[in-house]
Formats: structure tokens, sequence, C-alpha cells
């Protein structure tokens, strides 16, 4: 049996409009889009550039954390913090 890779012509299909990520190679690399993704971006500029979230960066490392598992706790703070914003916002604004 031929596998799936080696049937495909080698170039990578564009998933993008399917809400995957774009280019996979293979059904095994079609994963959804997580809402997660977006804070990536945002908590690796909060390490580089905000002082109070670099200082809680830096105290996750000294206390025995991987920088892969503190970059996670970053990220779940931002995700609280903005899951608080949120509730606090009247439900009349985010209603279309």
């Amino acid at each position: 049996m031929i596998s799936w890779r080696a049937s495909s012509a080698g170039s990578p299909q564009s998933l993008q409009s399917a809400g995957f990520f774009s280019h996979a190679a293979g059904p095994e690399d079609q994963r959804p889009l997580l809402g997660s993704d977006a804070t990536q971006p945002i908590a690796l500029q909060r390490i580089r550039h905000h002082a109070e979230t670099a200082a809680d960066y830096q105290r996750l490392l000294v206390a025995g954390k991987t920088t892969r598992e503190a970059r996670r706790c970053v990220k779940r703070a931002l995700a609280r913090h903005f899951y608080r914003r949120l509730r606090e916002m009247p439900t009349g604004l985010l209603t279309t």
C-alpha cells in the first residue's frame, strides 16, 4: 500500500480555507487552529518588551521551569487577563 505522502506529487497542499494550518504535508499534520495560538506572539512580545512579564518569566525560569513551560505559564496568565477584560465589558458591545 502506498502512503498518502508517497502518492502525492510532493508539494504541500494549502488547507488554510478549511480552517487548518496552511501547507500541511499530510493528514497527520492537519490540525485546527486553536484560540491559544493567538496568545503566542503576544506572549513573546510581552516577554521581550514588558518589564513585569519579563520579570515573571525570569522568575519561572529560576524556579526550574523550562523555557517552554515558562512561556506556557505566561500565555495562561494572558488568557486569564483577556477573559477578565471580556467579562467586564457590557454585553451590548460583544454582540453583532
